[in-house]
């Protein structure tokens, strides 16, 4: 039973990769050693992308009065509560990106 599943599991994944993504299975597992690793690259994208959203968003931010750890911080939660922060976050959520 088991060799059943693991063998749905793996036509799956080549299904999902040849049709969604077209690529070879050689072809993923030349550049990722498995599904973590796929998720783990995917959130590293999604997180550098979200960065580069709130660095420009608190470039837009008045300028910090002075050089305090708190008040960096909190620009930053500044930024991440503008309204282009979160339009961001909903085009994720519903892949508008």
């Amino acid at each position: 039973m088991r060799d059943l599943k693991q063998s749905r599991a793996v036509e799956t994944r080549k299904k999902i990769l040849r049709e969604a993504a077209e690529v070879t299975n050689g072809a993923f597992f030349h550049h990722f050693k498995g599904k973590d690793d796929l998720a783990f690259a995917v959130i590293d994208q999604h997180m550098e992308e979200r960065c580069r959203t709130l660095d420009r968003i608190e470039k837009g931010l008045p300028e910090a009065k002075e050089n305090d750890p708190l008040e960096l911080v909190v620009r930053r939660l500044d930024a991440a509560a503008e309204p282009e922060g979160w339009l961001f976050d909903r085009e994720s959520e519903h892949g508008l990106e």
